[in-house]
């Protein structure tokens, strides 16, 4: 066999014996987690977060104004909230950038029975009657429990724990796993008939009907 022929065989082998087996990459090394020290740490190296209650408390949530609004003939009533629908879902004032675990939150221990994720209920058993001369939306106001706690967690390289702070609000289910809310009808400002300082006129609405 010619030289050159061997030569390039042994290249070949030699190339297929790297594929198979690379070499280390020495400029590798594992993925640093909030690293404030000195070491390496893989990724999954911390346990999860813990969480403690310190308060909670039984309040109403920010209000919801519906799509729906209506306009009652001189000296009628006009009916808010058939078949309207809307949303509410958990809030986070305190501790927005913590990854908060709301499920565990809750199994801390949570003196009401609440939603995790965003909850749709309906005004079909909520209407509410508007009377002129003003045009009328009509508001939802949620129950909602507000727990502040403090998570505790695992950061840095070496791990260290450490102790945050958060504040939430969940929204309280009834037995029929719906929000427990309150209605009332609103004054729309931007309808003819507006007025504000009219003490048996609903309260303005917080956005445009």
């Amino acid at each position: 066999m010619h030289r050159s022929t061997i030569l390039i065989s042994a290249f070949i082998f030699y190339q297929s014996l790297v594929s198979a087996n690379p070499l280390p990459n020495p400029q590798y090394s594992f993925p640093q987690s909030n690293s404030d020290g000195g070491g390496d740490c893989t990724a999954n190296a911390h346990p999860d977060p813990e969480y403690e209650t310190t308060s909670q408390v039984t309040k109403a949530g920010a209000p919801i104004q519906i799509g729906d609004s209506c306009t009652p003939s001189k000296g009628q009533t006009c009916t808010l909230g058939r078949e309207s629908s809307y949303s509410v879902g958990v809030s986070v004032s305190v501790g927005v950038d913590l990854c908060l675990d709301f499920s565990k939150i809750v199994s801390a221990g949570i003196n009401a029975e609440v939603a995790i994720e965003t909850t749709t209920g309906t005004t079909d058993t909520n209407q509410q009657e508007c009377s002129g001369p003003w045009a009328c939306s009509m508001i939802i106001t949620p129950s909602v429990q507000e727990v502040a706690g403090t998570q505790h967690a695992w950061v840095g390289c070496p791990s260290e724990k450490k102790t945050f702070p958060y504040t939430a609000q969940f929204p309280i289910k009834n037995g029929d796993h719906l929000p427990v809310e309150h209605g009332e009808p609103c004054q729309c400002r931007n309808f003819p008939g507006f007025d504000e300082g009219n003490p048996d006129a609903p309260k303005p609405c917080p956005n445009d009907c």
